[in-house]
């Protein structure tokens, strides 16, 4: 695989690690507000050379991640029309879910090693 696509495995990682915390304090977070907080510190770790690669799409790479994991079951989000007529979504984890995130943390850390050794 291409270093291009290293960043995204950052960016699920770090989705990941963000959904087991929310998981672990019974969390219910504004999901725009999460996806902002998130990039925040990516864009931080990247600073401190903690991650190789920051694109320029990061805040859409991070918003795909949640959703992705919405699909697949490891989150929920839940949207709700407001007085306005805009909408608003919330994300939280269910306790349960604790063990699969752990899980496909070891996933996509073992597809991320195996990526970046040389075939």
């Amino acid at each position: 695989m291409s270093r291009l696509s290293t960043y995204c495995f950052d960016a699920y990682l770090i989705v990941l690690f963000a959904l087991q915390d929310i998981c672990e304090g019974n969390y219910n977070l504004h999901e725009s507000k999460l996806v902002t907080e998130l990039h925040n510190a990516t864009i931080k770790m990247y600073e401190d050379n903690l991650i190789r690669e920051l694109p320029s799409c990061l805040m859409e790479v991070l918003e795909t991640a949640l959703r992705r994991y919405s699909t697949l079951g490891l989150c929920e989000i839940k949207t709700y029309s407001t007085s306005s007529g805009s909408s608003i979504s919330f994300v939280s984890v269910p306790f349960d879910l604790d063990q699969k995130l752990e899980s496909y943390k070891r996933i996509i850390n073992n597809v991320q090693q195996f990526s970046t050794h040389d075939l």
